[in-house]
């Protein structure tokens, strides 16, 4: 009887977590913000699949570990390995979702992970704000999709966001 219990559990939570474990890739980019009249979005490949939504603070610090030159390979958006920092003041904010697109079928949950991108003009450096338990309904949506292990904090934007992402919002507020 505790085999056939055990069993029925190991079935049930691989079907239920199958979908989030189910690796997908970014597809598109979409920002929302002040200075922009329509939602700005990305779907160059070249962009795009430099960052995944499959990665965070404790994978990223493994990586690391693992291999010290590997992290350019990470495709963070997130400068993970940097640590979570206090709230930056007098940031220009947006709301960031990368939308996912997987093989395998997946609920409408899984397929966007929503985040928030700050920019601050004075330094000329973004952040990202990972939406934590008190942020509603982003970080619902988002908790079935993903942890990160650094909800409700903020981080630097990474090298590769600043190079490939922010110039093009900066470009799009700018006009």
């Amino acid at each position: 009887m505790k085999a056939m219990l055990h069993a029925f559990l190991v079935t049930a939570l691989a079907l239920v977590a199958a979908p989030a474990l189910a690796k997908s890739q970014t597809v598109k980019i979409e920002v929302m913000g002040p200075g922009l009249a329509a939602p700005l979005e990305i779907t160059d490949p070249a962009i795009v699949e430099q960052f995944t939504i499959w990665n965070g603070p404790h994978s990223a610090r493994k990586m690391a570990a693992r291999d010290p030159n590997a992290t350019a390979q990470i495709k963070m958006y997130a400068d993970w390995l940097r640590g979570a920092i206090p709230q930056p003041q007098g940031l220009q904010l947006y709301t960031v979702t990368l939308h996912q697109e997987a093989n395998e079928q997946t609920h409408e949950w899984h397929r966007t992970y929503v985040v928030k991108y700050g920019y601050d003009p004075k330094a000329a450096e973004g952040y990202f704000y990972l939406p934590g338990g008190k942020d509603g309904e982003s970080y619902q949506r988002n908790v079935f999709s993903i942890s990160h292990g650094g909800e409700g904090k903020w981080f630097h934007a990474s090298q590769s966001w600043e190079q490939l992402v922010a110039p093009l919002i900066q470009q799009r507020v700018a006009r």
